[in-house]
């Protein structure tokens, strides 16, 4: 059957299809795209996208389309739990009081919660304990979610404690039939109503998630489908697990699953296997912490068990293969998960923490940064300690000030969010919205972009408005922005890619990419003496560090074949992703999954640009045609400034510049100024 695409183009439904564009079709697109590379039209598209869209529908539309919360919607239905009947529930007993914390009669001491055994329909029961951390008997941590719902009361010391819906459900479940069982568990060993003992005892997280026995992950109840779910993660771990030699990180295409014991691409198992890796434990803040550190951690959802080992094996053979690809489960959580885990303390420092936990949740935005305190590895000299006296807002505020203070450089500018991801009201526009979810981390965050220097080896020279609203810094205007193309958030067959598909995205997709490419080539030549096309083709991957190093000539066949390749597998959402599996030879096929994973780190949610003195670069999406590329002293990226009035600046973000990013700009003997951005 023959259908007609929004783009014009013929697809055939349900068979093989040339899936090339007809000469017609192809004239088409590129007429389209050089009316969209014009600057009059960049501006009127740009005026249009800033000014009428509103900004809250702006951002709801950005997070579905980047942030978890998209691939949370639609497993919402899959992870509903299965109705558990339960005939006995406690009710507030006449005759028993709530139970009341008592204060902790010396420092350093925590709570243990003693479950008493029981089973079924039982009345879940508990005592809590104070303890030094030189006395503290063996015991196992719960790493789970509050969730939301009605909450229920259990016994506690004799008396009575309300506990919310999913708590209840793991205790049910995790209490033993005839002993007891000793846990740390947040809501119950700390005293939530007490701000001076959250703030005292969230410093010993580390140590109490280290010190247990083992982390017992609690994803909630079974759903219907989660039990598949399992089957097929633990059919997964055995095929990675009898992996050698070459095959490792080789794209799989779709005839391959079945002889490897796998099911079928259209094979409702793979989205009950996607729904598992969105439970949404995955998404909150608190867990990295609470996974990184232990000893050991078992997964429990339900009556289903696995080891993390297997969910992270799992995990990574999906990844390593491109799997996610052809069975649109997404892995990514659980690989973010699994590489917190492996690093050691000297790895782990604090901006790179935040950046990589952007898209986490947190009920207290505060605990975007406190969550990530005991990981850290240089959180020592910010004086940096959880206080939930202070706002968000004040949070982040002194942590961007503490910071450029210690280091003098401005490496945690680079995390500022596009003005469209932000959702916190009030903040100065060079303070990281850390509540906010972004669809690519900032280049300094990134190994593969710690060349980058654009400031050469001079410090910040930094001061701060009395009230903290003002960043004052030195730096040069370098060049201006001439032309910006469209965004590049279209979905491409990788983790962390969410858009849905259709076929109007499919046909902006193809202008955007023709679009870029028409920019650049209006460029005849570049001023560093390099070839047009060579630069184009590093700047779509930010002249990533590779590893392994690969020369320019097969850089740019990975480019040729990710074209190839992304022309159709990009369509509808994957839909004829075979196509271009059978089109492209193994070898073409692994160099595009290469180039594509490698653009996604630089280019996703950032937009191409030529600036007026003919380089090209990319930026972020609120970025417009005039603004103004500035290198601050002690900064590791060229940033886009955009001048409002009275000699102020906003700050867009950071961006890269090619042949800008090790000192060019400054020179021999630059002309300083300075900025006050606020």
């Amino acid at each position: 059957m023959l259908r007609r695409s929004w783009d014009g183009s013929t697809v055939q439904m349900g068979g093989e299809h040339n899936a090339k564009l007809t000469p017609m079709n192809e004239w088409l697109y590129k007429a389209r795209a050089t009316l969209n590379s014009a600057r009059p039209f960049q501006r009127v598209e740009i005026f249009l996208d800033h000014a009428i869209m509103p900004g809250k529908k702006k951002k709801r539309i950005t997070r579905l389309k980047w942030a978890a919360d998209y691939r949370l919607e639609i497993h919402r239905r899959d992870n509903q739990p299965v109705e558990i009947p339960i005939s006995i529930k406690l009710k507030e007993p006449l005759g028993l009081q709530p139970y009341k914390y008592s204060v902790f009669p010396e420092k350093n001491m925590i709570r243990l919660m003693t479950l008493f055994p029981g089973s079924g329909d039982d009345v879940i029961e508990c005592n809590l304990s104070a303890y030094s951390f030189q006395d503290l008997p063996s015991y196992e941590t719960l790493s789970y979610t509050w969730g939301k719902g009605p909450s229920h009361p259990i016994l506690c010391n004799g008396q009575f404690i309300f506990i919310k819906e999913n708590l209840r459900s793991a205790l049910r479940r995790l209490r033993n039939s005839s002993s007891v069982r000793i846990l740390w568990i947040d809501a119950l060993c700390i005293n939530q109503g007490d701000t001076e003992e959250r703030s005292s005892q969230v410093q010993h997280m580390r140590k109490i998630y280290h010190g247990a026995t083992r982390v017992v992950v609690w994803l909630g109840e079974s759903s219907r489908t989660s039990s598949t779910g399992f089957s097929l993660l633990r059919d997964v771990a055995r095929a990675a697990s009898s992996e050698t030699g070459s095959n490792v990180q080789k794209p799989i295409t779709i005839g391959e699953l079945t002889p490897k014991g796998l099911p079928e691409r259209s094979s409702p198992s793979w989205r009950a296997l996607s729904a598992i890796f969105w439970r949404e434990w995955f998404t909150r803040i608190w867990i990295i912490q609470e996974v990184s550190v232990a000893q050991s951690v078992v997964v429990v959802c339900g009556a289903d068990t696995c080891s993390w080992s297997d969910m992270t094996r799992a995990a990574k053979y999906i990844s390593d293969h491109s799997l996610d690809a052809i069975t649109d489960v997404d892995p990514k959580l659980v690989m973010k998960l699994s590489d917190f885990r492996m690093r050691d303390d000297k790895q782990r420092p604090l901006l790179r923490l935040l950046s990589e936990a952007r898209n986490s949740y947190a009920t207290d935005a505060r605990d975007k940064v406190y969550a990530l305190l005991g990981l850290a590895s240089d959180v020592d000299s910010l004086s940096l300690l959880p206080d939930y006296s202070q706002d968000a807002s004040e949070v982040y505020t002194r942590m961007v000030k503490s910071w450029i203070q210690r280091d003098r450089n401005l490496d945690i500018l680079s995390a500022v969010e596009d003005n469209r991801c932000r959702v916190r009201p009030g903040l100065p526009s060079w303070v990281p919205d850390w509540d906010a979810h972004v669809p690519t981390l900032p280049f300094s965050s990134h190994p593969g972009f710690t060349f980058m220097c654009a400031a050469g080896d001079s410090k910040a020279t930094c001061t701060f408005g009395p009230d903290n609203k003002v960043l004052n810094a030195r730096g040069k205007i370098i060049d201006s922005l001439d032309s910006v193309g469209m965004i590049f958030d279209e979905f491409i067959p990788a983790s962390g890619t969410i858009s849905r598909g259709s076929s109007m995205r499919d046909g902006l997709s193809r202008i955007r990419t023709r679009q870029w490419h028409i920019m650049a080539h209006k460029l005849m030549s570049y001023p560093t003496g390099e070839n047009v096309e060579s630069v184009f083709v590093q700047t779509l991957i930010g002249q990533v560090k590779l590893e392994p190093a690969i020369s320019s000539d097969e850089l740019r066949l990975c480019y040729y074949a990710w074209r190839q390749y992304f022309e159709v597998a990009h369509r509808e959402h994957g839909m004829y992703i075979q196509i271009s599996h059978k089109e492209l030879s193994t070898e073409d096929l692994a160099r595009a999954t290469y180039f594509m994973k490698e653009q996604q780190k630089a280019a996703y949610g950032r937009r191409f640009f030529t600036t007026k003195n003919g380089y090209m670069g990319l930026s972020p999406y609120s970025s417009r045609i005039g603004d103004s590329i500035v290198v601050l002293l002690g900064g590791r990226t060229p940033f886009i400034l955009r001048k409002t009035k009275k000699n102020r600046y906003r700050f867009i973000g950071e961006c890269y510049v090619h042949g800008m990013m090790n000192g060019e700009g400054l020179g021999q003997n630059p002309e300083m100024q300075d900025f006050h951005i606020w």
